[in-house]
């Protein structure tokens, strides 16, 4: 069995190693799901948000999961 973290901090710091040269692509992300959040949000009377919110988590963790994969090709790189 494989531990990958030793402690919370060490996941967090691992995280903000990965996010280095991705940051505005997350902004940008964050920034189009808002947009899209409100108009779904008051034309549907809120309803629309039993979407919406798994949908943007679902979003998030696929952006997570792409840069996961491009991080783990240059650390072989680098290796």
């Amino acid at each position: 069995r494989r531990v990958l973290f030793r402690s919370a901090w060490d996941a967090i710091q691992q995280s903000w190693k990965m996010m280095i040269g991705f940051k505005r692509s997350y902004l940008w992300l964050n920034v189009i799901l808002l947009l899209m959040v409100i108009p779904i949000s008051i034309f549907t009377l809120f309803i629309g948000l039993l979407w919406f919110i798994p949908f943007s988590f679902v979003i998030t963790a696929i952006f997570y999961e792409e840069i996961k994969s491009i991080s783990g090709e240059e650390a072989k790189l680098i290796d």
